[in-house]
């Protein structure tokens, strides 16, 4: 079914070959799926900071290390300057983050285990590391190590979409009842008269309730997606009981999208995402299956709350909060994302159904202006998208630029991760140059 979309679409299948190199900062063949010997190390103190680094380290000329322009450019998004090679990026984190603490201080302090990074500049993975350890088995964290990313599964899922409506087989603007065929869910008397469209749900203008979802222990019964739906798990029953058109944010929106793109295409939403997204974007060490594959167990990371080990929880919910994943893995998919934004040839989208996904939508009640699937840094004419991502023991971050393919990946082994999160990003953009970031 995916190959006939993907005829339809107009887009080429990707070599294995480029899947592989067409992102790593050295141009060199990009990752493959770590082994559990790999991800462990040996002779080191888990008790101090551990940080592992990769990137690329050249000499051309790029951003500066000057502080964020909070009034944000015109037509740039960096301050041209020499580069920070990836050792000297490595030594910024670990040493002198914005707050002026090092990054052993910010992870004690804030009961944070471990952090991963990735920073992306002009198209390339310019830097990956890893901080601190894993919760439970006390093991340094590597640049590969897998977390939940909680809603950053959200403008993953806005992706798919996207690629449904390039290839004709999910109309935007259609109400969702007439693809529906699995699922029929209730309309309040607020959201009776007003089409339920793909373009409102990616938007949180759906009307659907239900913000998010708290995942399922491993060792009890998981529901299906249509269990979740009908209210047979820990969350009520899908349905539209707030005015259709206006902002609220809606995990249960995306879990109705995810049913609609099941329904659209015969295809298991994970195979679908797989086929559509993943896969050609590199992302070698990412699934939405849940629990997480064996093949992956071993480079995943526990969670953690107040600094205590839990148990990663079960989420059914894949397009809400289902995504498992990796720095590097997002920073490619940032790459791929950017690309089809400035219309490069053979893209993850074309320009402009990439583009659709930044468009403004709605300012809600924080002043947090929304697109489909990202945040935006304004309404018009972004310069940046973003989202954030927190599931039970986990906190995550992405950021990108619109031009110039610059951006950066936070991901937290910590409930209470957003504050590691903001210093990090400040420091990346500090670092980078960057001008009107949102961090």
């Amino acid at each position: 079914m995916t190959q006939l979309l993907r005829r339809r679409a107009g887009v080429k299948p990707v070599s294995s070959w480029s899947l592989r190199g067409c992102c790593h900062a050295t141009g060199q063949p990009g990752p493959t799926r770590n082994t559990s010997d790999e991800l462990l190390t040996t002779g080191l103190d888990t008790g101090t900071l551990v940080a592992t680094t990769s990137g690329a380290t050249t000499g051309s000329e790029a951003p500066t290390a000057s502080g964020p322009d909070t009034d944000g450019p015109s037509a740039t998004t960096t301050r041209a300057s020499s580069r920070a090679t990836s050792e000297e990026i490595a030594e910024r984190l670990s040493l002198d983050l914005h707050s002026g603490r090092t990054m052993a201080e910010v992870l004690e302090e804030e009961l944070v285990p471990g952090v991963t990074v990735a920073v992306v500049r002009d198209g390339e993975i310019a830097y990956t590391g890893a901080f601190g350890i894993d919760p439970q088995t006390r093991r340094p964290l590597e640049e590969n190590t897998v977390f939940q990313v909680g809603s950053i599964s959200k403008p993953v899922t806005a992706m798919g979409a996207a690629w449904l409506g390039q290839a004709r087989a999910l109309f935007w603007d259609m109400d969702v009842d007439e693809v529906l065929t699995s699922f029929q869910f209730e309309r309040g008397s607020v959201a009776r008269d007003e089409p339920i469209t793909v373009e409102r749900l990616l938007s949180h203008r759906g009307g659907i309730n239900v913000t998010s979802f708290p995942g399922y222990d491993a060792d009890e019964p998981t529901p299906t997606l249509s269990e979740v739906l009908r209210g047979y798990g820990n969350t009520t029953r899908i349905r539209a009981n707030r005015p259709v058109g206006q902002y609220w944010y809606s995990g249960g929106g995306y879990t109705l999208l995810e049913q609609v793109m099941v329904d659209a295409t015969g295809t298991p939403f994970i195979e679908l995402m797989d086929d559509m997204i993943l896969e050609p974007a590199g992302m070698v060490d990412s699934t939405f299956r849940s629990p997480l594959p064996q093949g992956l167990r071993a480079q995943m990371t526990s969670p953690s709350i107040d600094g205590q080990a839990v148990d990663a929880r079960v989420h059914p919910e894949h397009a809400a909060a289902g995504l498992w994943s990796t720095a590097p893995d997002l920073a490619r998919l940032l790459i791929a994302y950017q690309g089809a934004l400035a219309g490069e040839s053979n893209s993850l989208l074309d320009q402009r159904w990439a583009a659709r996904l930044i468009e403004y939508s709605a300012t809600n009640s924080f002043d947090l202006i929304v697109g489909h699937g990202w945040f935006l840094d304004r309404p018009e004419n972004p310069q940046w998208f973003w989202h954030t991502g927190t599931n039970v023991g986990y906190n995550a971050e992405i950021i990108g630029s619109v031009d110039g393919r610059h951006g950066a990946v936070v991901l937290t082994n910590a409930l209470d991760g957003q504050d590691i999160i903001a210093d990090i990003f400040a420091t990346i953009a500090d670092i980078e140059g960057w001008q009107g970031s949102p961090r």
